[in-house]
């Protein structure tokens, strides 16, 4: 009976490490088609570490204890590369210390213990309260203040690591408890099947919530390049209006104003000419570059089309918005953009208009901006422009011809 009962468990154990071996590679996988998304290599190998380390680790039972070590330093490297896996996924530089002294620290503690002392039960305590920390480390990575659905994921990976922790709490504490004899048979030791199988799903849990922070992850970025323009970052024009309508709609709630910038580069055409849509596209870059070191986080900042922005200022006066626009003229002005041993300087004609006199409607902001933007362009280019009688910016269309060659 007590033959079947360890084939039992060790079949158990067995499919949980092939679960998560097939996950790992499923990891991998998405690695070569997740750009920008970082973790997933060091995720995939902490899963093959783990699965390594618990291998050895149940083979070894009725062998010499120190047997056991090879299998305890490699889990502990998986927990290290864990660790590692969450500070890639979340943008900052892996620090590949952890799992290096997670793995030292477990070879000198268990070879001191098994080969000098002797003793298997303070192994496993010493054991269970060193990967109790680390996961309670990832835990608290994962257990953050975050917006839906990504929270989701995070958290769901959370609790298992925090379930993971608990479990090697208890283990040390049962092993504490247990009376020393237990230990002459680790194998035959319930307590000692029980934390390995609860354990092994618990692991395998962790690795279906990575899956899951990767495809909301990926989920997010896609959204994100749909509501940007890939060439300069900025707000696409459909993204741009809505969220216009939004910010406008919230100023109006609260009373307040809501200023727009409309800004065309001056002689863009004979910029593609002369140089090559290689370096047009390169002076749009940096005008966007430009811009968003100025604007404040509040700000609005899209690609309205061509070489025409906009950026729409919520709670703000009339001379701080021009104030800014100015900025923005100044320093795209001064800027010199080289591409490809080419240098050039170019400028900006900026019209401005905000709900002080137009009210809350956007066609009318931008009616009226984009009208004054007319009138930069018939006055010199290179200026910001905000006409006396916006309220009939509509009206100017008719008085205002140019022709931006």
């Amino acid at each position: 009976m007590s033959g079947i009962t360890t084939l039992d468990f060790k079949t158990m154990v067995f499919m949980v490490v092939v679960l998560m071996l097939m996950l790992s590679v499923l990891l991998l996988l998405a690695r070569l088609h997740a750009d920008g998304i970082r973790g997933l290599g060091h995720w995939a190998f902490a899963n093959l570490a783990i699965s390594l380390g618990m291998v050895v680790v149940i083979t070894q039972f009725d062998s010499q204890p120190w047997h056991m070590i090879p299998g305890a330093v490699v889990f502990a490297l998986g927990n290290g590369l864990y660790i590692n896996g969450i500070q890639a996924f979340e943008e900052r530089k892996p620090d590949y210390r952890i799992p290096i002294v997670l793995s030292i620290l477990v070879a000198v503690v268990d070879s001191y213990l098994l080969i000098v002392r002797q003793d298997i039960r303070l192994t496993m305590m010493s054991n269970a309260l060193i990967y109790l920390s680390a996961y309670f480390i990832c835990a608290k990575m994962l257990l953050v203040k975050l917006q839906p659905p990504l929270r989701t994921a995070y958290w769901f990976t959370g609790s298992m690591f925090l379930i993971m922790s608990l479990i090697m709490g208890a283990r040390g504490f049962r092993a504490f408890m247990a009376d020393p004899i237990v230990f002459d048979a680790i194998s035959k030791w319930p307590v000692n099947k029980l934390t390995f199988l609860f354990a092994s799903v618990v692991q395998l849990c962790t690795t279906f919530g990575f899956v899951l922070m990767l495809n909301y992850r990926m989920a997010e970025k896609l959204g994100q390049m749909a509501a940007v323009d890939w060439l300069t970052g900025a707000l696409n024009r459909r993204n741009l209006e809505d969220s216009a309508a939004r910010m406008v709609a919230n100023c109006k709630r609260y009373d307040l104003t809501v200023a727009m910038l409309m800004l065309d580069l001056d002689q863009f055409k004979q910029v593609n000419d002369q140089y090559g849509h290689q370096f047009g596209d390169e002076v749009l870059r940096q005008f966007a570059d430009s811009v968003r070191g100025i604007i404040r986080e509040s700000d609005l900042f899209g690609r309205y089309g061509g070489e025409e922005f906009c950026i729409l200022l919520p709670h703000i006066s009339k001379q701080d918005a021009l104030a800014l626009g100015e900025r923005v003229r100044v320093a795209f002005a001064n800027r010199l953009i080289s591409y490809k041993n080419k240098q050039v300087k170019c400028t900006v004609s900026i019209g401005y208009s905000d709900s002080s006199a137009t009210g809350y409607s956007l066609h009318q902001l931008f009616t009226a901006a984009d009208a004054c933007l007319y009138l930069a362009k018939k006055q010199g280019r290179n200026r910001v422009v905000a006409h006396p009688g916006l309220l009939a910016a509509e009206s100017l269309y008719e008085d205002v011809a140019y022709n931006d060659a």
